[in-house]
């Protein structure tokens, strides 16, 4: 059988694995892409300690390790990066209110859209933590029965 490692993109097209890969060293990228090399080659039946199963087929490739939870509070020693995160974790957490609103009353993005009077795009933009104005925010959760309250944080 043959295996593809694919390189996750974001809607802006860019691939953040391969855009990290040519960020590093020349010795570090061949390595990186050695090790990938062999997890294309051998998929699953990898063995540790190159690669490990961690769920539901779901296996991690291991190279040098770092907690998210890690690297996050160094990046948090940025100011700058932390106000922004905080701006975009806030959006995502809005973004999946909305979603599992619309879950728990049964709707598509379709019929929320079509009930909020907004298109399909807006609801899914929300929905994802893509920033939208405040009167489209206003039509969706008015159509979902969500009260908006404003508070300190």
């Amino acid at each position: 059988m043959e295996w593809k490692v694919v390189y996750y993109s974001e809607q802006s097209g860019s691939m953040p694995v391969k855009a990290y890969i040519e960020s590093i060293s020349i010795r570090e990228q061949a390595k990186t892409m050695a090790f990938i090399g062999l997890l294309e080659e051998k998929g699953p039946n990898l063995p540790r300690p190159y690669a490990d199963l961690l769920e539901d087929g779901i296996h991690e490739l291991r190279r040098k390790i770092m907690f998210f939870k890690d690297h996050l509070n160094e990046k948090f020693k940025d100011p700058k990066f932390k106000k922004i995160y905080e701006e975009e974790k806030y959006l995502l957490e809005l973004g999946l209110a909305i979603t599992e609103a619309r879950e728990k009353m049964g709707l598509s993005q379709r019929e929320l859209a079509q009930k909020s009077q907004v298109t399909q795009q807006q609801i899914s933009k929300i929905e994802n933590g893509i920033n939208c104005n405040m009167l489209t925010f206003i039509k969706v959760s008015s159509a979902l029965g969500l009260d908006l309250t404003l508070s300190a944080y």
